[in-house]
């Protein structure tokens, strides 16, 4: 209780799972490290918990990232991926690079 105050507050959440770890496994209680490992498994599943609750957010975020890129996403933009079936641009060889490219050039100069 030196070293973690926060035991002593019997309201704290860390305390009572400290002493669920205790209850559940008597044994603990018999080491001398015992009480010190009730204290850290306690710790850790608190930050299991946390972590999981970190993940489930994170993956939330990226759903609502790509529907908001998506949105607004510039159409008709250079792309080096693959569209609708064509070759990417990175797969292309040089000459077709370059056909590629003078072809985006003059659909743009045209648009003008």
């Amino acid at each position: 209780m030196t070293r973690v105050p926060e035991l002593n507050d019997m309201s704290n959440p860390l305390t009572q799972k400290a002493q669920a770890m205790l209850q559940n496994n008597p044994s603990l209680t018999a080491s001398p490290d015992g009480l010190e490992m009730a204290v850290k498994m306690a710790k850790l599943e608190m930050e299991s918990g946390s972590t999981e609750e970190s993940a489930t957010k994170l993956l939330e975020l990226q759903e609502k990232y790509n529907k908001l890129e998506k949105k607004t996403s510039v159409q008709g933009g250079f792309t080096g991926e693959k569209l609708n079936g064509a070759k990417g641009f990175e797969d292309m060889d040089d000459g077709e690079q370059e056909k590629f490219l003078r072809q985006a050039a003059m659909a743009h100069d045209d648009s003008l």
